[in-house]
């Protein structure tokens, strides 16, 4: 089975202390969706994990969940529909059905033959109140002639998921799935007949808007159409796009496809006007795989998808996320109190809290760039960094945010300001600016590197580091005029992560006199401008047992002395984590460990937040968030209730945090 503009959403979440981390964004829900249904313009159906039935009665700008018997079992919904306002029916895992008579009010399981209540059922189809089909794995056809009542098999002659299907009466219907299977029936299912789709690939949507008319739709982007009741197909590959997951038609000529086009991480809408001849691109602006549509006419439909993506369109080709924040990945996150905070992300996104979390709000972005990070100094103001240069500025508490020229086109993926006036940005290729002035102008600082430099923590105007890729570490005490390397790999003079014989034998030569300390500055460990013995001697160690090269993400200091760093390999057959700490400023860095417990692995580490020298914080894949309360010396894992990459981190007090990552998720804690 298949895998903007703001409206507010009024929130759910109530506001009460809680214990251990919890989720705050995506509100209503931050699970996935996989089937919608309206009914009018107002009133409307969604369904996804672990049972979830959401209802709208005001056109999705409201929310409200509605239990069922799937809410107890957990049963993942992957199908909806409903044939007036009152009577409708789903359909999901371990044989699921449900209907309602009351529009969701109550649900009561149906049954099923006892063969298939362990099925997954994946997609229905009613042509009114009485007669209805359903599909599902291993070719499951199930009818019922009398609401659901009772449900009897249909032979559908073949062992394939059935992912679809679609009646335009009560005789004619179509059935699509994996293998780009496509059946039909021209007497209500009595008999299935195989049609030629012109496709070998997985097929996860069908809709037909008469009885000749019909689209299909599914793995690397393809769509099947047929013009004579699916006697012949026609196979096209749309490009950019890997998968699409659904089709609807408003009328015969207005009809939109929803997918995941992998490669840029981003929603796909396509819209066609002429029938299906051709087919236009409209934005999403979502990372999320979008699962189903729903139109009520040619201008009024919705979309929902992965990370509980609700979007909704009033013209047919503008779509806004009906959400309250995003559900885009968010990478960083800053507050300036116990209250105000934000998150940024992908596309621009930008979520803004006054209330510690208990509701956040999407905030107008000028921009569709990726923003790696935020830092805020005040409720009101706050900088915001992110992919071709890109740098805002709000004086506003986010009500208005403007681009902040720099005279860099290179991506930055981290910002620190210590006052409303002295900040600076990291990045690719070694870049590190800075603005005296609030971000009026910004310059360009000498890293001496040209590794890509992913974290900046400054505790002063002075006193700063930043992290990078090949575990590079810098250091400042003059507000970055010079930058200095820490936890290099001892005589590594060209950078590549190895110390050769050629480089031990400059570091000799340059202990003897014979050549300038600038020949390579990597012996010179402590920053004296003299290499010694024991610097000899710590590049041999390095030649012979290798340089810690894992890059480094993130990096957390709360005085001159005190740091973390983290980092890591996100692989999943080698993955490896780094936490290093220092407590002389930098001068050594030690490498502490997280021991995990069965069951779990040493994942990479991408955010690190640190209140005082004995309590931090680290997050990273899989949602894992680890802390310490005796300066590194044990960390121990926290239930984060998520399993998606976690990205950045913060915390206000020992009680107070919250951390961000993927599909939108803001997860907070009350307790540390």
């Amino acid at each position: 089975m298949q895998a903007a503009l703001w409206a507010t959403v009024v929130p759910l979440r109530p506001s009460v202390a809680r214990a251990g981390w919890f989720v705050q964004n995506p509100d209503p829900t931050g699970d996935d969706l996989f089937g919608v249904k309206f009914v009018d313009a107002q009133s409307g159906w969604a369904v996804g994990s672990f049972g979830e039935i959401w209802h709208t009665g005001n056109g999705g700008m409201q929310w409200d969940f509605q239990t069922s018997p799937a809410s107890q079992t957990g049963a993942y919904l992957y199908g909806i529909t409903f044939v007036n306002a009152s009577t409708g029916w789903v359909v999901g895992e371990i044989g699921t059905i449900l209907q309602t008579t009351n529009a969701g009010e109550t649900w009561t399981a149906q049954a099923v033959p006892a063969q298939f209540n362990q099925s997954g059922l994946y997609g229905l189809a009613f042509v009114d109140a009485s007669n209805g089909w359903v599909v599902g794995s291993g070719g499951v056809i199930l009818h019922t002639t009398n609401g659901g009542d009772s449900w009897t098999t249909q032979n559908s002659a073949t062992q394939s998921d059935l992912n679809a299907v679609a009646f335009v009466d009560a005789q004619h219907g179509w059935a699509a799935g994996a293998a780009g299977v496509v059946l039909a029936t021209i007497d209500g299912g009595s008999t299935w007949t195989a049609q030629n789709s012109s496709t070998t690939g997985s097929l996860y949507a069908v809709t037909f808007v008469d009885s000749q008319h019909g689209f299909a739709v599914g793995d690397g982007g393809t769509l099947v159409q047929t013009a004579n009741g699916g006697g012949l197909w026609t196979s096209q590959s749309l490009a950019g796009v890997d998968v699409l997951n659904a089709v609807a038609f408003s009328d015969p000529m207005n009809g939109w496809l929803a997918g995941i086009d992998f490669a840029r991480f981003e929603g796909v809408i396509l819209h066609t006007a002429d029938g299906g001849q051709t087919w236009t691109p409209q934005d999403a602006h979502n990372t999320n795989s979008l699962n189903a549509v729903s139109f009520v006419d040619a201008h009024t439909g919705w979309i929902v998808g992965g990370g509980g993506t609700l979007l909704h369109t009033a013209d047919g080709s503008t779509w806004q996320l009906q959400n309250p924040a995003t559900t885009n990945t968010l990478f960083g996150v800053s507050f300036s109190s116990p209250t105000d905070g934000f998150a940024v992300g992908d596309f621009g996104a930008i979520a803004h809290t006054a209330d510690g979390g208990t509701t956040w709000l999407a905030r107008p972005s000028p921009t569709e760039a990726t923003l790696y990070a935020v830092s805020a100094v005040s409720p009101e103001v706050a900088w915001a960094a992110g992919t071709s240069g890109t740098v805002l500025h709000t004086t506003n508490s986010g009500a208005v945010w403007q681009l902040q020229a720099t005279p860099v086109s290179t991506s930055f993926f981290g910002i620190k300001f210590v006052t409303n006036q002295s900040g600076w940005v990291v990045g690719a290729g070694g870049a590190i600016l800075h603005t005296p002035d609030g971000g009026t102008s910004w310059h360009a600082q000498t890293s001496q590197t040209s590794q890509a430099l992913n974290g900046v923590s400054f505790v002063d105007s002075q006193n700063g580091w930043a992290v990078g890729d090949l575990s590079t570490i810098l250091h400042t005490v003059d507000g970055g005029a010079t930058w200095t390397a820490q936890n290099m790999c001892p005589g590594n003079c060209n950078g590549d992560g190895s110390v050769t014989v050629d480089e031990i034998l400059t570091g000799v030569n340059i202990a003897l006199g014979t050549l300038p300390i600038d020949s390579c500055t990597a012996f010179d460990l402590n920053g004296d401008g003299v290499v010694t013995v024991d610097e000899i001697l710590a590049a041999v160690n390095a030649a012979l047992n290798g340089c810690t090269s894992d890059a480094l993400f993130a990096v957390a200091c709360v005085d001159t002395k005190t740091c973390w760093a983290v980092g890591g390999k996100s692989d999943v057959s080698a993955p490896t984590q780094v936490i290093l700490h220092t407590g002389d400023g930098g001068t050594t860095w030690v490498t502490q460990a997280w021991v995990p417990p069965p069951g779990q692995y040493t994942d990479a580490l991408f955010g690190v937040a640190a209140i005082d020298g004995q309590r931090a914080w680290a997050v990273g894949d899989f949602g894992l968030i680890i802390a310490t309360s005796d300066g590194g010396s044990t960390w121990s894992s926290q239930d984060s209730g998520v399993s998606d990459p976690l990205y950045a981190v913060t915390f206000v007090s020992p009680q107070l945090g919250w951390a961000v990552g993927d599909r939108g998720g803001i997860l907070a804690t009350q307790n540390g």
